[in-house]
């Protein structure tokens, strides 16, 4: 099934933060554009994990600035495609 994620920052507590709520207004202008279904997802670790990703890629430091946040976006969705269960009914044609 097609939806749009958002990453949705929550706090080490697992609470809504300024940065949550900023993301649920997003959420919402999206949603009064599309009529894809819209879904806010827990972001939190995303960047360290992106960080360490590009590390892990071998990426030299002189060369770590870019890319990080197009990085912690894939780390956000692979999150969410690894928490959903797989349905043949949800796969893409």
């Amino acid at each position: 099934a097609v939806r749009i994620i958002i990453g949705c920052p929550l706090d080490s507590e697992g609470l809504p933060g300024p940065a949550a709520r900023s993301a649920a207004r997003v959420a919402e202008a999206v949603r009064s554009q599309t009529e894809l279904p819209v879904e806010l997802w827990d972001e939190s670790g995303s960047t360290r994990t992106a960080r360490a990703a590009r590390v892990a890629m071998g990426v030299s430091r002189r060369n770590r600035s870019g890319h990080l946040d197009e990085i912690a976006a894939t780390v956000i969705l692979q999150s969410y495609l690894d928490a959903k269960p797989v349905n043949d009914s949800d796969q893409l044609p």
